[in-house]
């Protein structure tokens, strides 16, 4: 990935440095206004210099482990310097993550525990295999009640931030009745709204937008992680090996026996090279209950109505992972419940802020991820 000419980076944050220290001069919050423009040069790959190093002591890492049912879990926990209770925070990675020592990981988890807060980074196998099962949910809920009972959370301000698929399941963690009146703020970055419409979008390579339906060339990664699940929840074996050998090991379509897939697997076939949004939508109701039922417990919009926190929503504007659509939709199903701020963004390529934009769109676009992150920081600093 490439990073920001340095050029532009430091005429930017110059900018935004003069629009704060405006805010500062007449907001009570001045504190958590320093601390969010501190924070912006740890997400910028290109930034020349990043003043949370000289200015903070660095926060300590350690591995954690809780219980998830009869499953023990493993996260990475970041904690600021210092005593006393922080607000606390759950960063989940999504798919395919890079891993929890990715520079871009550590770089966010250890900018933000310098300013003030608690940062807990679940792992889980299978999100790095690619795969993603009902479990995670469940996972995210323990998640939190483990970290909302250490000594040193600040009790109230513990909230969820998710990327791409993970910040799907963190809404749906969220609405979760065990825990879902004591999440303060979930951050989604990049999610889908319902995976139902998700997967017909990847599988047709279009999008809904109002009454038009727009072309949209899915990421590689999106197209083998929504395949690879709809073919490992099929019933039978036959089709799990024989779709698996074409759509997920990559052979000639023209090799598919279509002799040895049962009828539930003909419907399967039907639906991963459909090309029109209707037949798309009747094929995935006619699959069986071990595939449809995938898409409840997976979907923040099953339960929209369980989402009690504050709700902060990021996105691409040319995010070929999810389309942008995703998260209007998840906003305007909320509107009116809970409070929401929503931005699209332009500079970033999916969750990395790296695409190269003019310079006059970057000086906007940091100013628009100065205010989303304001918003977010006063809720979680206290």
């Amino acid at each position: 990935m490439g990073g920001m000419r340095p050029r532009h980076v430091a005429l930017a944050l110059l900018t935004v440095l003069q629009s704060v220290l405006v805010v500062l001069a007449i907001s009570p919050q001045a504190r958590v206004g320093v601390k969010t423009f501190l924070l912006i040069p740890q997400l910028l790959p290109g930034a020349p210099v990043r003043p949370l190093m000289f200015l903070t002591p660095a926060p300590s890492k350690s591995e954690v482990r809780y219980g998830y049912g009869e499953e023990e879990r493993i996260a990475d926990l970041y904690r600021p310097a210092g005593g006393g209770r922080h607000g606390a925070i759950i960063l989940f990675l999504g798919v395919n993550p890079a891993g929890r020592e990715d520079p871009r990981v550590v770089r966010l988890a250890s900018g933000l525990a310098r300013i003030g807060l608690v940062v807990l980074v679940p792992y889980s196998q299978d999100m790095v295999d690619e795969r993603v099962k009902p479990q995670e949910v469940g996972a995210l809920v323990a998640a939190f009640q483990y970290l909302e009972q250490q000594p040193f959370v600040a009790p109230g301000r513990v909230g969820f931030a998710g990327f791409c698929v993970g910040a799907s399941l963190a809404v749906v963690a969220a609405e979760d009745q065990r825990i879902n009146k004591r999440v303060r703020f979930v951050n989604d970055f990049d999610g889908y709204y319902d995976l139902r419409d998700y997967i017909v979008e990847i599988v047709t390579k279009s999008f809904r937008m109002d009454s038009t339906i727009q072309a949209w060339e899915p990421d590689d990664l999106a197209q083998r992680v929504v395949t690879r699940e709809l073919i490992e929840n099929m019933p039978a074996p036959e089709d799990r090996a024989e779709l698996g050998r074409v759509f997920i090991n990559g052979e000639p379509l023209e090799s598919l026996n279509q002799d040895v897939i049962t009828p539930d697997g003909q419907v399967l076939y039907q639906l991963l090279t459909s090309t029109d949004e209707q037949e798309a939508y009747r094929l995935l109701a006619q699959l069986p209950p071990s595939v449809e039922g995938l898409v409840a417990p997976l979907s923040p919009s099953s339960d929209i109505g369980g989402l009690q926190a504050k709700l902060f929503v990021m996105h691409d504007r040319r995010d070929d992972l999810v389309p942008y659509v995703e998260s209007r939709r998840l906003v305007a199903a909320v509107d009116g419940n809970v409070p929401i701020h929503y931005t699209e963004f332009s500079f970033f390529q999916h969750v990395d802020p790296t695409r190269h934009v003019p310079p006059a769109t970057l000086l906007h676009e940091l100013w628009k991820l100065y205010r989303h992150l304001y918003g977010l920081m006063r809720l979680a600093l206290g």
